[in-house]
């Protein structure tokens, strides 16, 4: 009976990384020729000029909590969710967002990330008690207008957070 639960226990596990690896298409590492185009450090106050704080807090994890240096333990918070506005985008380049979450070990954080309605990332479980970047191309069709707003959506407990945005 233990070797039937313990094989039902790890074929749900290889189910939840196949069904992470399809439906997130995080890239590898930045693709070459990419520079940085802005950068908000999310949880220190006054450096993140992009992101929309109505309904949004400030928090940094205590080193007990997140296993990471001060600028990923540090994000935006919110229990509604997060937006963030770019403008003054050249819609004849590419873009990459590069994303830092950061997650303690008593919360199962899950959100995804839209940008102008354009889903950038399917729901992704946060790791936890560790923080961890993501990176995902931005659509062209998001930046024809110069312009583009991404959206953080809450689907597990508590809020959203981000510790670093880089495009």
């Amino acid at each position: 009976m233990r070797l039937i639960y313990f094989a039902l226990l790890l074929w749900a596990a290889a189910l939840n990384l196949a069904a992470e690896a399809v439906t997130n298409s995080f890239l590898p590492a930045m693709p070459d020729g990419y520079f940085l185009h802005a950068y908000d450090d999310c949880g220190m106050p006054n450096r993140q000029p992009h992101v929309l704080t109505n309904d949004c807090y400030l928090w940094t994890f205590n080193t007990s909590d997140t296993e990471a240096g001060i600028k990923e333990r540090s994000a935006v918070f919110s229990y509604k969710g997060i937006s963030a506005v770019f403008t003054n985008l050249d819609p004849k380049l590419s873009y990459v967002l590069a994303l830092t979450y950061a997650s303690d070990h008593v919360y199962h954080r899950v959100q995804s990330l839209e940008a102008d309605g354009v889903k950038l990332h399917e729901p992704y479980a946060l790791p936890q008690a560790k923080a961890t970047r993501v990176m995902v191309k931005v659509p062209a069709e998001v930046t024809q207008d110069g312009r583009m707003t991404l959206n953080w959506k809450i689907h597990g407990e508590v809020n959203a957070t981000v510790s670093i945005i880089e495009l």
